[in-house]
């Protein structure tokens, strides 16, 4: 039962519109990939977060659609590389009355949703004289169009790669400054990024997890407002288990700090957590779609509710066969 084996962790991102602006590398294989591997991802987020306790203030209301295509390839039997790049849109949307059934089904908190005007797009942080105009806001995202956001590219070293259950590497990345951090879809400067991972692959069953420390630019608007954007840690944990013959139930999840953080705002500050599940089917050889849902499990700070859809091409892997829970 299950894929092949070293597929790993889902390739997405916390979709809160801050978080995006910084390098996080997310989940990957414990493996080095074999031959080439290509990626490509939509999400869409629900954002739904209103001011609470403190000075400054923090509005996220509206949808985000983030598209990623990745590309991953092995150079060597201990080394690859991978770049992505994303494209991303945000507006009104159309999912609000999606969101209010789904909590209301589940008797989770509709933070007054329900009560207040539906389908708006706004997107905002910063001081409270921020919100009327009266002063410059340290993040805002604008509305409508499809615009880049910025490039990301790692190298993964496996100095102990092997044919044994347990893995693991050591990686640095860069990102580089192709979105726009007028529009909130970059911040302007090139981040780094170092870290590891690792993982253990049994016949029904794959674990992985990842840790990374990264380093960032300051966007200018943060720093006008006097907001300083912290060096964020992530850290994340995946498991994937055999259900059925070509596919595969995931569990994943990750955790960063806020990077606005700075703002004396209580829905602003606090440490970030998103909980995905979903799976993985397998069309053919090497070809293989996914799908999951992710929830954040630190109320009032992250995105409501995310969804994703991708796909998962490998070229050149004729050696790697193994499969989990054959």
């Amino acid at each position: 039962m299950g894929l092949e084996g070293g597929e790993g962790p889902f390739e997405t991102r916390n979709l809160h519109p801050t978080q995006l602006t910084a390098w996080i590398p997310g989940g990957r294989t414990a493996k080095v990939v074999e031959g080439t591997e290509v990626r490509g991802e939509t999400a869409i987020a629900s954002l739904w977060l209103l001011d609470g306790p403190g000075v400054d203030a923090i509005q996220l209301d509206g949808e985000l659609i983030r598209t990623n295509l990745s590309l991953r390839r092995g150079l060597g039997p201990q080394l690859d590389f991978r770049a992505n790049l994303p494209v991303l849109s945000f507006s009104g949307g159309f999912l609000d009355d999606l969101i209010v059934a789904w909590h209301r089904a589940f008797g989770m908190p509709q933070n007054l949703r329900d009560r207040l005007p539906r389908d708006r797009a706004r997107a905002l942080a910063g001081s409270s004289s921020a919100l009327t105009g009266a002063a410059d806001p340290a993040y805002t995202l604008g509305e409508g169009g499809i615009h880049l956001g910025d490039l990301g590219t790692s190298l993964t070293w496996f100095p102990g790669a092997g044919e044994g259950p347990f893995h693991w590497g050591l990686r640095g990345g860069l990102e580089f400054p192709t979105g726009s951090p007028s529009r909130g879809f970059g911040n302007g400067g090139l981040d780094a990024s170092f870290g590891a991972v690792a993982g253990w692959e049994g016949r029904r069953l794959s674990f992985q997890v990842w840790w990374d420390k990264s380093f960032l630019h300051q966007p200018g608007a943060a720093k006008r407002a006097g907001i300083r954007y912290p060096d964020p840690w992530s850290l994340g944990a995946s498991l994937q288990a055999g259900l059925f013959p070509g596919g595969v139930g995931l569990v994943q999840v990750q955790v960063e700090p806020s990077l606005l953080r700075g703002l004396r705002e209580a829905h602003a500050r606090p440490t970030q957590a998103s909980l995905f599940v979903g799976g993985r089917f397998r069309v053919r050889e090497g070809l293989s779609l996914e799908f999951l849902v992710g929830e954040d499990l630190v109320q009032d700070v992250g995105p409501d509710v995310q969804f994703h859809l991708g796909f998962r091409l490998r070229l050149g892997t004729e050696g790697s066969k193994r499969r989990i829970g054959r």
